[in-house]
């Protein structure tokens, strides 16, 4: 039996979004958490919308699977978080 089960398809469906996603794309893998919940229930995919209360728990699990990592957190006055999709980050490192 082995070990690491496959993703189950709308899990692997949700992940998918962030990564394929043009905006976050366009900032080389930086995305707000507002962001994020965006593209997990966006409107016009009925049928791969997942539900609000589960938007902190892919998070989660990005993060667990070293697919995103937290780089700030909400502050007083502000109301996202920001992460950074490592598949999605620069190639090169950036200048100082």
């Amino acid at each position: 039996m082995d070990p690491t089960p496959d993703v189950p398809d709308w899990l692997a469906t949700a992940i998918s979004h962030v990564l394929d996603d043009e905006q976050t794309r366009k900032n080389h893998g930086l995305v707000n958490f507002g962001r994020l919940c965006q593209l997990w229930d966006e409107p016009k995919r009925p049928k791969d919308r997942c539900l609000p209360s589960l938007h902190r728990t892919f998070l989660q699990l990005m993060e667990r699977y070293d697919l995103s990592y937290r780089i700030t957190e909400p502050h007083i006055g502000e109301s996202d978080e920001r992460c950074l999709i490592a598949e999605l980050g620069p190639d090169l490192r950036p200048e100082r």
